[in-house]
């Protein structure tokens, strides 16, 4: 009897000679090494296919399919995962490099954590961009709503969960396939992200990201307003929601330390989520806190931000849209995403974050209460980087 493997590796390539035979060595050079590897050449005209047939002759692992005509991604992806039998299907880019302890290291997680259907990885860019993305560790609705998420190359997802559900890829999305499939696998199962770096994400001038960035973008937007009206009808809860994901987008907040309370010596102003400015004298540039780095003189990196997961979220008067109060509180209450509190006790209002936006503290707590003045309140959620002495007052 044949034995099953854990992962099936599920590699689609069209056009790719010159940079697949790395990516397919970056799989077979795997510490794990329990896999099939599922490679589709969607009706390439270069000499990707005997590119492959080449490993495929010295690695039974390898699977290759070579479609004669171009079928576009999202059919040659559903035709794979169908193919696949491994417990867990691992998704990788024929442009892409992983790093030899990605499948050992996301396996040990999957296998850890059941209840958890998508794990992707941090990602090193390389090529026309060298950054480092750590993407979120918990991925809710409230990142997706943001518009991110995971590497796609980097995902690993659970077999068991697709087939269940009947889960696969949505060609009404194309350039955004990824995050679809993402919005509705959030409604069955948990996501997550390992923060290390696991793969390298190759960027050059014909890769589908840069390319069609535009149309990519235009089609994300289409996928929020769908996951928008599966959470509520109502539109000004969509606002709402949509304010939240994006708290850049708010005012910024400018906070002064003044010596002897009279003297200013230093200036923050702080424009949303993991994004401040600390100016000495109020004018001369010190710090900048920029997602996850810290840079001295705002451009000399010199950290690593460990409150990297923390987002702020905030309700000012709960309304920013000319419609009552008591109205969204009510509607808010009714989907049983928030409970509200009013001028509870000493701490003001306070609110607490429900089960299905998925909010989550240190120790993976669902509900968490929150403090902030009377007339709003701050929410703290995300990764489980959580100090008690961050909750700020503002």
């Amino acid at each position: 009897m044949k034995k099953t493997p854990k992962i099936s590796v599920l590699m689609p390539t069209y056009n790719a000679e010159e940079y697949i035979a790395t990516a397919i060595e970056s799989i077979l050079n795997q510490t794990f090494s329990d896999f099939e590897f599922i490679i589709i050449n969607d009706g390439s005209t270069d000499n990707t296919a005997d590119i492959v047939k080449t490993y495929a002759k010295a690695d039974k692992r390898i699977k290759f399919v070579d479609n004669k005509k171009n079928q576009g991604l999202v059919a040659v992806l559903n035709q794979g995962l169908d193919m696949a039998n491994g417990e867990y299907i691992a998704r990788m880019d024929s442009d892409d490099i992983s790093l030899p302890q990605r499948f050992a290291r996301q396996v040990e997680y999957m296998d850890a954590n059941p209840d958890v259907g998508v794990l992707g990885t941090a990602g090193q860019n390389f090529g026309a961009d060298n950054s480092t993305n750590i993407s979120p560790e918990i991925v809710d609705v409230i990142e997706l709503i943001r518009g991110v998420g995971f590497y796609h190359p980097s995902v690993m997802m659970r077999k068991s969960v697709l087939d269940e559900y009947n889960l696969r890829y949505d060609p009404n999305y194309p350039l955004a396939e990824d995050h679809e499939l993402w919005s509705r696998m959030l409604n069955v199962t948990k996501m997550r992200n390992i923060p290390d770096v696991l793969l390298k994400y190759r960027v050059h001038e014909n890769s589908v990201s840069v390319a069609n960035a535009h149309r990519q973008e235009v089609v994300k937007q289409f996928v929020r307003k769908k996951m928008l009206g599966r959470i509520s009808e109502n539109r000004a809860v969509q606002n709402e929601l949509r304010r939240i994901a994006n708290p850049w987008k708010m005012p910024n907040q400018v906070v002064y330390t003044k010596l002897f309370g009279i003297v200013p010596i230093m200036k923050t102003v702080r424009r949303g989520a993991n994004d401040a400015r600390v100016f000495l004298f109020n004018v001369l540039p010190l710090l900048k806190i920029k997602r996850n780095k810290v840079y001295l003189f705002h451009a000399i990196k010199i950290a690593r931000n460990t409150l990297k997961q923390t987002k702020e979220l905030q309700f000012d008067n709960f309304c920013q849209f000319n419609c009552d109060n008591s109205q969204l509180l009510d509607e808010l209450n009714k989907m049983g995403r928030f409970t509200y509190i009013p001028n509870s006790g000493n701490l003001g209002d306070m609110l607490i974050a429900g089960a299905t936006l998925g909010f989550f503290d240190a120790n993976n707590i669902k509900y968490k209460m929150f403090n902030g003045k009377s007339d709003r309140c701050i929410v703290y959620g995300g990764g489980g980087q959580w100090t008690a002495d961050y909750e700020q007052h503002w």
